[in-house]
């Protein structure tokens, strides 16, 4: 579990280190436009998902389905359905945008967002495939890599070009750890057929991943409204604000929550006792959530 805890933290840590340096270089104004974008992207990522991170967890935890053509299926139809969803989601980010006077163009605001969307949702695809084969040692060396080069390319990019430079090292975080997490992830992507017609991958989503979208409904909407009304009201002075104390809170939760891939792979390879397991990571959850 230690590998996992790592990950977790380092992986939260990337992003942290973007919004530390951007206070640092940016005024309050700059700042605030940054964060409201990180805001509402964010909670966006959690809808293109739609649980579909939740199912490749399970899958490849599943040692019954380990190298068969249905696991290359499902995976198949959970990213044909992660990238159509992106889109979508996309599109209905960008509304948001037509409520609020930005200082960058909405065409670098829509490069970025739906290039951030996509790297990003892939990725979170790619870190379930680690996860469910408790590579957790490899994902932890990813995330410290990843820290690492995003913590010197946002110094130097956000210094030297400001609120353009903190955007592009946001799109940098997330394209490279895209690209990390996929060259070293232990699976061939080339057998997989990516198709939405799976009636395997139909059957998963159904039953794991709707659910999962329409809680993400409920959230992902009335976050980024109650933020783009809060703006309507204020500044983006006020919303950098906000969001500085925000991002604290979210890395509090993060690591708690992070581990609940651990136990859920856990609990999917346990072959008995699963009961007492689960006790065991309900004390685990509320020891580190405290």
């Amino acid at each position: 579990m230690i590998y996992s805890l790592i990950y977790s933290i380092f992986s939260r840590l990337g992003m942290l280190v973007i919004t530390l340096l951007a206070v640092k270089w940016l005024n309050a104004s700059d700042y605030g436009e940054f964060s409201y974008f990180i805001n509402i992207i964010n909670t966006f990522m959690l809808v293109g998902m739609a649980g579909c991170g939740v199912i490749t967890n399970i899958l490849f935890a599943d040692k019954k389905l380990n190298h068969s053509q249905t696991l290359n299926e499902i995976l198949g139809f959970n990213i044909s359905l992660v990238s159509v969803l992106t889109f979508g989601i996309w599109l209905l980010f960008m509304c948001f945008y037509m409520f609020v006077t930005v200082s960058l163009p909405l065409f670098f605001i829509g490069f970025f967002s739906v290039i951030i969307l996509i790297s990003s949702n892939l990725n979170n695809l790619i870190e379930n495939i680690y996860i469910g084969q408790a590579d957790f040692r490899r994902l932890a060396i990813n995330s410290f890599l990843i820290m690492f080069a995003s913590m010197l390319f946002s110094g130097i990019c956000i210094h030297i070009f400001g609120i353009l430079g903190a955007f592009f090292s946001f799109l940098f975080y997330r394209i490279f750890s895209l690209l990390v997490n996929f060259k070293r992830v232990n699976y061939n992507f080339k057998n997989i057929p990516l198709s939405l017609k799976s009636k395997e991958g139909i059957a998963y989503f159904k039953k794991i991943g709707f659910p999962a979208l329409l809680s993400s409904l409920m959230v992902a909407p009335v976050v980024s409204l109650l933020i783009t009304v809060a703006l309507s009201k204020t500044s983006f002075t006020e919303i950098g604000y906000f969001n500085w104390i925000y991002q604290w809170y979210l890395l509090a939760i993060f690591i708690p929550s992070a581990l609940s891939g651990y136990f859920l792979q856990t609990l999917v390879k346990a072959e008995e006792n699963k009961f007492k397991i689960f006790n065991r990571m309900i004390s685990l959850a509320l020891i580190f959530s405290a």
